[in-house]
């Protein structure tokens, strides 16, 4: 049964207002990626593609990558689940500048609200706390803002569960770039945020 209806897009919103200037987003399939889109952040984001699961090993690598960054990923439970296993190996890797927003809605959304496992019975949040993560889930009573806020002071990896409201999450049609040409405006991006510039100029 849904706990409480915060919605995707206050969430985005949230990460956008609390995170720091040096922050990238990773997004997972779906309805995080739609929603981080819609919030049309001016920070660099990466939205990951087939196949399911890798959104979490993904935003770790580019944590891994460049200490410089702060490294938020925004991704959907079903998404988790499929490569929980991962949970194991970022701990274990430790990368201190990698943040995850967990939307908890405890189905398969995009793909049609099927229940995912462990819907009603596992608890994500101490399965990534006995991982070795930091890890709370924000509660319905809370401010939202305070909680983002506190997670992204906590030190990575770290993971904060949202309970989130179920909401139509219809399949899009083709995106305006392709995988390749996106990973190309990230990496654009990333340069741009490393030199201080405000602005990618078109190539």
């Amino acid at each position: 049964m849904q706990r409480h209806a915060v919605l995707r897009s206050e969430i985005a919103a949230a990460v956008d207002i609390a995170a720091p200037p040096s922050t990238v987003v990773v997004c997972g399939l779906g309805s995080s990626s739609r929603a981080w889109r819609e919030r049309g952040s001016d920070r660099p984001g990466y939205y990951a593609s087939d196949p399911m699961g890798l959104a979490l090993p993904l935003a770790a690598g580019v944590a891994l990558a460049d200490g410089s960054l702060h490294v938020v990923c925004l991704v959907g439970d079903g998404d988790l689940v499929m490569g929980a296993g991962a949970l194991l190996s970022v701990a274990e890797a430790a990368p201190t500048n990698l943040h995850v927003c967990l939307l908890d809605n405890r189905r398969y959304e995009t793909g049609g609200g099927l229940a995912r496992p462990g819907a009603q019975t596992a608890d994500l949040t101490a399965m990534a706390a006995a991982a070795g993560w930091s890890a709370l889930t924000y509660e319905p009573e809370s401010d939202l803002q305070i909680a983002v806020a506190a997670w992204l002071a906590m030190v990575g990896p770290a993971l904060l569960v949202v309970p989130v409201a179920v909401e139509p999450a219809p399949y899009g049609g083709p995106g305006a770039w392709s995988g390749v040409e996106e990973r190309v405006l990230f990496e654009l991006a990333l340069d741009a945020l490393r030199t201080g510039a405000t602005e990618i100029q078109e190539r």
